[in-house]
């Protein structure tokens, strides 16, 4: 693992009827997409660029899929009623290709919330793209 930059992602889920899954969990203050312009009121979740390519790496090399479970960070503490999940694949559509792995560019890759699963009382691995139409789609342009 240490030779070819991966990381162990945090939980398998045995998810019945589909398949086992990696769970990547982080806890992480709501922040915004952007500081300034068009998404710069989108609240968001962040990761680290540089551990995202490591939990990448992992799910290329184990061959199953690895999601993202994202607990809010408020000031009374960690919201532990509802998880916001995507896999490492929605994740990596926030940066741009060309810059992926350019970790001084790129440093945190910011996911907007509304592109995530909201997990409450089950768990949901739906595709919220599906459902993102239009100029509303962040990941189809994403920029610094």
């Amino acid at each position: 693992m240490f030779r070819n930059y991966e990381k162990r992602p945090d939980f398998l889920v045995n998810v019945p009827d589909i398949a086992p899954i990696f769970v990547e969990v982080k806890v992480r203050s709501i922040g915004r997409k952007k500081l300034s312009g068009p998404l710069s009121k989108e609240p968001a979740f962040s990761e680290d660029h540089a551990p995202f390519l490591r939990i990448r790496n992992f799910q290329s090399k184990v061959g199953i899929a690895t999601w993202y479970a994202f607990f809010e960070k408020t000031n009374k503490g960690t919201d532990e009623t509802v998880a916001y999940l995507c896999p490492v694949s929605r994740l990596e559509k926030q940066v741009k290709s060309d810059f992926l792995g350019n970790f001084e560019n790129w440093p945190i890759i910011w996911i907007p919330r509304r592109c995530l699963n909201r997990c409450t009382n089950h768990l949901d691995l739906s595709n919220p793209c599906i459902r993102c139409q239009g100029q509303d789609r962040i990941c189809e342009t994403p920029d610094l």
